[in-house]
């Protein structure tokens, strides 16, 4: 545990030796860079916070290198504001670009709490647990005044856990936001929104939802039939 600190870098050998470390946390320093082969020796390392850093990329943190054991990154409240995994998967580990499905990468709870504006996720398809509180994936503009959404999750099929909080989400049918879910979530966080109001629609197809929390929004009504077929909530 490093965390609290002033570390500005993380140095070439900077964790060398440490072969068994499974935890690295890192969060709450000042990290502006850190080298391409910081974390190479780390063969065990399954959790890795970087969160309240000033890491303006995705292509400061070197993931490539832990690709085969890491299970939890945060990046939560850095200065990344695009994420583009295809980046880190194309480029460095030849994830194939037509086999988004078949390709087994171990990251599965990834913390995205940022200002984030776009997310591409390649073949980093594995993540069970995703957060993506306070982004404005949600709020882009296209040129002739249509709000599109830049989040791909069809093809996290294996996605269990969604947190969409504080993100000013006020219509959940504008952005088909729910079409892009696969039917297996089983968690589903859109409290600290906006919305408003809640149609027959508004979940359609999440027969596997178990838990659903719309706390500290501005509903005001809920329709008819609206949390039918939510027959696994508990």
């Amino acid at each position: 545990i490093l965390s609290e600190n002033i570390i500005r870098e993380l140095k070439e050998k900077t964790f060398d030796g440490l072969i068994k470390l499974k935890d690295l946390i890192l969060n709450d320093n000042q990290i502006e860079s850190i080298h391409e082969r910081s974390f190479e020796q780390l063969k065990n390392l399954k959790y890795l916070t970087l969160a309240q850093n000033q890491l303006k990329s995705l292509n400061c943190i070197p993931i490539h290198r832990l690709v085969e054991s890491l299970i939890t990154l945060k990046v939560e409240n850095t200065l990344i504001d695009n994420l583009d995994f295809r980046d880190v998967s194309n480029q460095r580990i030849n994830c194939p670009k037509n086999d988004k499905i078949g390709f087994n990468l171990n990251l599965k709870n990834l913390h995205l709490e940022n200002p984030i504006s776009k997310i591409y996720f390649g073949c980093f398809n594995q993540i069970n647990e995703l957060r993506l509180d306070q982004n404005q994936i949600l709020k882009r503009t296209e040129k002739n005044g249509k709000n599109r959404i830049e989040l791909e999750l069809v093809d996290l099929l294996k996605l269990r856990s969604l947190y969409l909080e504080s993100m000013a989400i006020g219509n959940l049918n504008e952005f088909h936001l729910i079409a892009n879910l696969s039917r297996q979530i089983s968690f589903l966080s859109l409290s600290k929104n906006s919305i408003a109001n809640i149609n027959s629609i508004s979940f359609y197809g999440l027969d596997g939802l178990k838990l659903l929390d719309l706390s500290s929004n501005q509903i005001k009504s809920i329709e008819n039939v609206t949390l039918l077929g939510l027959n696994q909530l508990e």
